[in-house]
């Protein structure tokens, strides 16, 4: 950094470093230097780190934010979060599990109920309209039933199910 220039500070929203604000010391196209010693490759740059050179400590205003009701710093990358994001940063669990490097995966089972016609019903309407507008409109049909909130009740019971299916094997 040159005299009289302003001293550039970023803070770590992801990672290890997590909170941690660090100083510019040298940018180049590929590389930002740190005066920690640390460094981290320029285009990964907007999705680990906030520019906080005019903010402060941005992650101690948004985790005193509810408490003192400040508002929040305005911030290119941050402004596009919404409320759950923000809340995930309060969160050292969200955090956590956010950075981790392994995962297994798993399958939800869902089973939604919908009321379809029985087949002879089916073999009417398709003889009589053909089977494309029977399918078409047999389609719209079910997906008439179909209602977000219960849809939504099933996929969480089925995530609590898979929960303490998987909690109980590590008992």
């Amino acid at each position: 950094m040159s005299e009289g220039q302003e001293v550039k500070k970023l803070q770590w929203i992801k990672g290890d470093k997590l909170g941690k604000v660090e100083t510019v010391l040298k940018e180049d196209p590929e590389w930002i230097d740190f005066e920690s010693g640390s460094r981290i490759n320029a285009t990964l740059l907007n999705e680990f780190m906030v520019d906080v050179t005019n903010e402060g400590n941005l992650l101690d205003d948004i985790n005193l934010e509810s408490s003192n009701n400040k508002k929040r710093p305005q911030q290119n990358d941050i402004n596009k979060t919404d409320n759950k994001n923000a809340d995930r940063l309060k969160n050292p669990i969200m955090s956590l599990l956010d950075t981790m490097d392994k995962t297994d995966t798993y399958s939800l089972d869902i089973s939604v109920p919908i009321s379809i016609p029985t087949k002879d019903l089916y073999k009417v309407l398709s003889n009589s309209f053909g089977d494309d507008k029977v399918k078409f409109a047999l389609m719209n049909y079910i997906n008439d039933q179909l209602d977000n909130k219960q849809i939504k009740n099933l996929l969480n019971k089925s995530v609590e199910h898979l929960i303490d299916s998987f909690t109980s094997q590590l008992k």
